[in-house]
């Protein structure tokens, strides 16, 4: 039996999973880890196919095995289905092998990665260990005896990876350094292929995920480990998700490990850049990256016009690329029922794909998943859209903005019959636009400056709506929805907010008497409103204490000129600006601190507070005004003042490190029981299903 846990990726072609499965029931691995992602609704028949998959290994499974599944209802996509499933294969594992359900092995790569995996656990440089190489059996004289090398190329065809390297995994990529790539490798037209592959996916031209793990791979200054012989005959890039049909690269042939108990390699670890050349220009030359004349002249002009690139390319896509019209989305999931619903929310998750900068895409399209499940046809608009809608056609409108505005304005509203649900995830408008600009006003007094940009308000009401839905449905809890009840007569359905789950830290090893004393601000827009003033009042005074400031916008230059002395001279007062969750930056965040402060005047569920919370077990220190229920495990007070929070983290320092880990504990646990995305979808779909009823 094999003890290296093993992910098997599969998806809708029965033919490809059985090659592969019958491998991985050859060596019978104690830990099976499956995922699948969820049929494409418009695609016919799929469905019925990925259900085979799916029966098909779990009735095959005749060994003892631990069999852990992560079966997606809906279709996230290559870029995110695969991602999170190896996320989720992390969260239970420290270290393991992936296979997608067309990447055959040969049996010996099992002990290879499993050998190989505990030589190198403890070697950072070493970022994976890959089972194909590209070599078509070149080798070098003094090569001959290897049976591994190192190398710059990151091939997931069959391949291993520890825990602590795929949280060096960055899908929220913001713009690459091509400098970089081209400096790593010579060949010109590779690096300029691989810059523009990484790019098309960071703009989601390209619906992958490995690019961003090659990007990761070169960021972090990695280097992989490459089998000398080839130990994966890729199927025909069909399986897990479909790209292309045709390649060299296909059913390429296999060959055996000689030893498996002592397998050579160069005793210094150095890149093999003869090696590396070959397959490098194997793939140049097998996927047609070869330039012709006309290419060659173009890669070297634009060399030479480099620094105007970037100008060039805005121009260009303004020109060729206009801003698209907003449009309805029709019947996404091609169904026939009598009702049909309008959800006015974002239509990008359903147009292109679902994001994970923001937590609103994979919760609009959850609730279209509601809809559809309790019976609706389900059509999406964006909630700026102002066409003209045939409301006649709808028997529920869900949702905020113009679309649901619009409907009271339209002439025939007394005979429409569609019902209408708003959904708000903030307090309401009117509260929320009055506390903030009461937030301006204080600060004005203390600085004399108009800090307009870092307030956060309302422009448009939506008068009709909040008064005359049949429900609400905010994010929050019952603070948030008392802004609504004072001016709403109809029920206020609450919910917590959901959050992005990146990180599952070991709280039972955390070094608390070292972070007991870091406080994390982490916010977004609207700076004053979310209170960093304050924050910063109180820590430039102090020398015991740190905070460290994630996210604060630049944009809002009157706060940052005003405070750039504070943020400059004191050294316990760090401002990382934005970070990516799911960088190791963040996860590192986290670790170093104990507790996440956030003197808001206005939230609604206080997503990033959460996202604070259920991935670091950061314990929160918040304003009444942010709509969490945390009294159990952490600090709350209705007043927002340098005092008050002052108070707050005072009381935080009382604490005894015990205190600390069982109030992180606590803080965890909650948050990933009542924050979840399931919860999200359970909540919104029982909300619904009362309302509807």
């Amino acid at each position: 039996m094999l003890n290296t846990p093993i992910l098997f990726l599969v998806f809708n072609r029965l033919d490809t999973t059985k090659q592969v499965f019958a491998k991985i029931r050859e060596i019978q691995p104690r830990q099976l880890f499956i995922g699948a992602d969820g049929a494409r609704p418009e695609k016919e028949g799929e469905k019925e196919k990925v259900e085979a998959v799916r029966k098909y290994i779990l009735e095959n499974i005749d060994w003892e095995c631990e069999v852990k599944t992560l079966f997606r209802e809906q279709n996230l996509g290559c870029g995110v289905a695969v991602s999170e499933a190896i996320t989720w294969f992390f969260e239970n594992v420290e270290q393991g092998i992936i296979l997608e359900d067309d990447t055959l092995p040969d049996l010996s790569f099992f002990g290879f990665c499993e050998s190989l995996l505990e030589r190198y656990k403890e070697n950072q440089k070493i970022m994976m260990i890959s089972g194909t190489n590209y070599l078509f059996g070149k080798k070098d004289k003094k090569d001959i005896d290897l049976d591994y090398y190192y190398s710059d190329l990151c091939s997931i065809w069959g391949w291993a990876t520890w825990k602590n390297r795929w949280a060096l995994m960055e899908n929220n990529i913001k713009e690459i350094d091509r400098s970089n790539i081209s400096r790593r490798y010579k060949n010109p037209y590779f690096a300029e292929a691989m810059s523009n592959m990484i790019q098309n996916s960071i703009s989601g031209d390209l619906d992958t995920w490995d690019t961003k793990w090659f990007y990761s791979f070169i960021k972090n200054d990695k280097i992989s480990i490459v089998s000398i012989n080839n130990l994966i005959s890729n199927l025909g890039y069909n399986g897990a998700h479909a790209h292309q049909d045709t390649s060299p690269f296909l059913n390429m042939p296999t060959k055996s490990i000689r030893n498996l108990s002592s397998l050579k390699t160069k005793d210094n670890i150095k890149v093999n850049e003869f090696l590396d050349k070959i397959a490098i220009d194997s793939i140049v030359k097998g996927d047609k990256m070869k330039p012709t004349l006309y290419q060659k002249i173009r890669y070297n002009l634009s060399k030479r016009i480099s620094p105007f690139k970037s100008k060039l390319r805005i121009i260009k896509n303004k020109i060729l690329n206009p801003p698209k019209k907003l449009k309805l989305v029709k019947n996404y999931f091609k169904t026939k029922y009598s009702k049909t619903a309008l959800l006015s929310y974002i239509t990008y998750p359903f147009i292109k794909q679902i994001e994970y900068k923001h937590t609103n895409h994979a919760e609009c399209f959850m609730i279209a998943e509601a809809l559809n499940k309790l019976g609706y046809n389900v059509d999406i608009i964006d909630w700026n859209n102002t066409m003209a809608i045939d409301y006649k056609i709808y028997d529920l409108i869900f949702g905020f903005g113009e679309p649901l505005e619009n409907f009271y304005m339209h002439e025939d509203v007394n005979t429409l019959k569609a019902k209408k649900v708003l959904y708000m995830t903030g307090l309401h408008g009117f509260t929320v636009s009055q506390l903030s600009m009461q937030r301006l006003k204080d600060v004005y007094s203390k600085t004399k400056i108009n800090m307009f940009r870092s307030a956060r308000y309302v422009t448009n009401l939506h008068i009709f709506q909040n008064n005359f839905s049949d429900a609400i449905i905010n994010l929050g809890n019952k603070f948030v929805a008392n802004t609504y009840q004072k001016y709403f007569d109809n029920p206020i359905y609450s919910m917590p907010a959901s959050f992005h789950k990146t990180y599952s830290p070991n709280l039972s090893e955390k070094d608390f008497d070292k972070s007991k004393n870091h406080f994390l601000w982490f916010g977004s827009n609207g700076i004053v409103h979310k209170g960093l003033d304050i924050l910063l009042e109180i820590f430039k005074k102090r020398e015991d204490i740190y905070l460290h400031v994630c996210g604060a916008n630049s944009w809002e230059k009157e706060f940052f000129e005003y405070y750039n002395n504070v943020f400059s001279n004191r050294k316990n007062i760090i401002n990382h600006g934005f970070i990516d969750i799911n960088s190791q930056d963040f996860k590192s965040i986290l670790d170093n601190c104990a507790f996440t402060i956030f003197p808001s005047i206005g939230e609604g569920g206080c997503a990033s507070v959460v996202t604070a919370m259920g991935n670091g077990g950061l314990i929160p220190i918040v304003s009444l005004n942010c709509g969490l229920d945390v009294e159990e495990f952490g600090f709350v007070t209705d007043e927002i003042t340098e005092h008050s929070f002052e108070v707050l983290i005072n009381l935080s320092l009382e604490l005894t490190t015990n205190e600390i880990r069982t109030k992180s504990e606590k803080t965890y646990k909650y948050v990933n029981e009542n924050h979840s995305m399931q919860m999200y979808r359970n909540n919104i779909f029982n909300h619904l299903k009362n309302i509807l009823s």
